[in-house]
């Protein structure tokens, strides 16, 4: 059976996540695995409209100013990809900051644009505590890739990445989303 791709649009052109979204990409996954089954033998391939990977998460205007409150209501779309019965890939096209950083991390496989962009965590650098996020990078992710990610705030360059195996593999952005179907096809 070939991959299924599950094609997520944006919210506007700058791909930002925000609470309202999250709740309707927790839907969309529902939805995928009570039509396909937990025992596919495909994948699930998350992009953009425009090809692009979720940059980072915003706060809604509608939810308070406490940034502990935020997490907490995006937790439960990290759970549902994580908690998906069949290999999730996340093809990373350019920058990727905080949450989707994380976003990036919930995803068993991690494919990045070999041309540009990093992928960070920068909460030291924006003065933020998210409690409970940093168990994300400590399952996914080596002991030192962990420090630097958490402790250091480190922006990882495609070189690092893939050294540090935050990401999986590279390839130019016009052949990310193909590399991505081949490593679901297999």
């Amino acid at each position: 059976m070939s991959p299924f791709l599950f094609l997520v649009k944006f919210i506007g052109t700058k791909n930002l996540l925000n609470i309202k979204f999250s709740q309707r990409i927790i839907a969309a996954l529902d939805a995928i695995r009570q039509t396909i089954g937990a025992y596919s033998d495909g994948a699930l391939i998350t992009r953009g409209n425009n090809t692009k990977f979720i940059r980072t998460v915003y706060r809604s205007p509608q939810v308070s100013q406490n940034s502990l409150e935020d997490i907490h209501r995006f937790y439960p779309l990290l759970h549902a990809i994580m908690d998906l019965p069949f290999p999730t890939i996340a093809p990373v096209t350019e920058h990727t900051f905080c949450g989707g950083c994380s976003l990036a991390l919930a995803h068993d496989y991690r494919t990045k644009n070999a041309e540009r962009g990093f992928i960070s965590r920068p909460l030291l650098d924006l003065e933020m505590h998210s409690s409970g996020i940093g168990v994300l990078p400590k399952r996914k992710l080596s002991p030192q890739a962990t420090r630097k990610m958490l402790l250091e705030g480190d922006k990882f360059t495609r070189k690092e990445a893939l050294e540090d195996r935050v990401v999986d593999f590279t390839a130019s952005p016009e052949q990310l989303l193909d590399a991505a179907v081949e490593l679901a096809n297999k």
